[in-house]
């Protein structure tokens, strides 16, 4: 007789630090972690209810825990594993957790501009008692000061979603749309990225990377979405910017997200989205030219979701008219090129939303990876260097 596992349906609160630290575990270890997380809920809203109330950003120990410099935790195993059959395989997973690196982020200023780097996040052993087992965890101070601040805040998971999920990349994903991308960021850098959605820790390419994590997410949390499983569902493309200071060409990529809550807006979203259209018929009256009726007309095709792209289109838009006037090449006709980009922009923008909620084209896309591939790009160096510490800073 199969095993009945009771699934609890209670949101998991995680601070945006849990959702956005990189692991070198694999895929079952970072399910395991989950897990822990879930089962450690009490201790992470109390950590969340000290800073706010202190108003810090500096969970706080006991004197027991800050002289050992550990906190230990003690969960049953079946509370890891609740297949009787595979918790064999949680004990080999949960010893080998200590060889693996953990990379947390920080916040300098108002900005998310580096990772910290640790060794080892935990320590394990087992105990036997009443025939049960019980995994015996400890976490070190020094890495809890770090994965339990609320400096870059914290959201809540919804576990029922977090089941449907298959593939490490998309449950990833999920984390970091609640951590980083719902609170109004659009871009990332691929190789961070991957990385966080991954055990891997480099890729041949940035195709391989856009192949082996970002499609499979997004191909599983589409088809999520439309079974009704999953509420939100992005699309997303590579883009190159040029670094001024450096003067060279960084890769990002730009993330567009489509909750159920984008059909049906709430009156505060609806004032917002009026503002912003009511900002964009104003630059295009007034930057390009554009005439009233025809300015009014585009501003109010702007969506919701469709914000940050427009931002990103607007802004490079304005500072190529601007280059070319200063550079005695004025655009002849300034009002039609934003005009024409524009329509372009929204035919494209609806065409990738009808897609992703299975609708069909009215024309085929093109084979092949197309603008936005980098699969001739030089790969990626691996992230971790032998210190066990991030490269990366706020010029990445």
């Amino acid at each position: 007789m199969a095993e009945k596992i009771k699934k609890d349906s209670t949101p998991i609160v995680e601070t945006n630090a849990q959702g956005l630290t990189i692991t070198t575990f694999t895929q079952y270890q970072n399910k395991l972690l989950l897990r822990i997380i879930a089962c450690k809920q009490q201790d992470i809203r109390d950590a969340i209810t000290q800073q706010t109330n202190d108003k810090t950003y500096n969970p706080v120990f006991t004197a027991e825990e800050n002289a050992s410099g550990y906190r230990t935790v003690r969960i049953p195993l079946n509370k890891l594993e609740p297949r009787n059959g595979h918790r064999q395989r949680a004990k080999q997973a949960l010893s080998e957790m200590p060889d693996k690196h953990i990379f947390i982020p920080i916040i300098k200023g108002n900005k998310m501009v580096d990772y910290v780097g640790f060794r080892t996040f935990l320590y394990v052993k087992f105990e036997y008692k009443a025939h049960q087992t019980i995994a015996v965890l400890f976490f070190p101070i020094i890495i809890l000061r770090y994965y339990l601040s609320i400096d870059l805040g914290y959201h809540y998971l919804d576990p029922q979603q977090l089941r449907c999920f298959k593939h490490n990349s998309t449950r990833q994903m999920y984390r970091v749309y609640k951590s980083y991308f719902a609170l109004g960021k659009n871009s990332f850098s691929p190789q961070r990225l991957a990385i966080t959605l991954s055990p891997k820790d480099k890729f041949a390419s940035y195709s391989a990377i856009k192949k082996e994590v970002f499609q499979v997410a997004k191909k599983e949390m589409d088809l999520l979405y439309q079974n009704g499983l999953c509420d939100i569902h992005f699309d997303f493309k590579m883009t190159e910017t040029r670094n001024k200071i450096q003067n060279k060409e960084k890769q990002k990529v730009l993330f567009t997200f489509y909750t159920r809550q984008d059909d049906t807006l709430s009156e505060s979203r609806k004032d917002e989205l009026e503002a912003y259209q009511a900002r964009i018929w104003f630059i295009l009256k007034n930057e390009f030219g554009v005439n009233e009726h025809t300015a009014r007309d585009l501003g109010q095709q702007v969506k919701i979701w469709m914000i940050a792209e427009m931002d990103e289109l607007i802004l490079h838009k304005m500072w190529f008219a601007n280059k070319m006037e200063t550079q005695g090449n004025k655009l002849f006709n300034k009002a039609g090129y934003i005009v024409n980009a524009l329509k372009k922009f929204f035919r494209e923008m609806n065409q990738k939303k009808d897609e992703s909620e299975g609708i069909p084209s009215d024309s085929e896309e093109t084979k092949g990876d197309g603008e936005g591939s980098m699969s001739n790009c030089t790969p990626p160096a691996s992230p971790l260097d032998p210190n066990g510490q991030f490269y990366w800073n706020e010029n990445d």
